[in-house]
């Protein structure tokens, strides 16, 4: 669902996923989205925060990048 969606708008979309809780099988209600073309991105940033997801408004936003274990090197 989520790749069709973006997928639409979007013709560099080249993966979604949705996390799923491994113990319930249920959404964790976010997931992730990969283009081909940064463009693309920037513009989906902006212009799908907010759209619908099924019954669900979404919250856009770029991945954080993760914490090194080694903070000084």
């Amino acid at each position: 669902m989520l790749h069709h969606l973006f997928k639409a708008h979007y013709p560099s979309v080249k993966s979604a996923k949705i996390i799923f809780d491994k113990s319930t099988g249920l959404s964790k209600c976010y997931g992730f989205v990969q283009f081909g073309d940064v463009d693309e991105q920037i513009q989906a940033l902006t212009k799908m925060n907010g759209a619908y997801c099924s019954t669900r408004p979404m919250r856009i936003g770029p991945v954080p990048k993760k914490k090194s274990m080694y903070p000084n090197v």
